[in-house]
């Protein structure tokens, strides 16, 4: 895992999923946010999962989110339009 830096794209490699994560659940204002990836299995049947994304950045943001979908993967990512 490693910090989230404004302004920087993340992109996924293939057969990981990416996700964030507060650095500590003991104060959460103060906290830094950290990227990273994780090998669980296929979400959606594919592998990264847009899915695996959005669920851990809707805990860590909460309701503070823009989001723009650029995959044409079924439904990986409908349930958080």
């Amino acid at each position: 895992m490693e910090e989230v830096i404004p302004n920087e794209v993340y992109i996924a490699p293939d057969k990981q999923h990416i996700l964030v994560q507060r650095e500590d659940d003991r104060n959460p204002s103060d906290q830094r946010i950290l990227i990273g990836l994780n090998s669980d299995p296929l979400e959606n049947s594919v592998l990264p999962t847009a899915d695996v994304l959005f669920r851990s950045v809707t805990e860590v943001y909460e309701r503070k989110i823009l989001a723009t979908i650029l995959t044409g993967m079924g439904n990986d990512g409908k349930n958080y339009i």
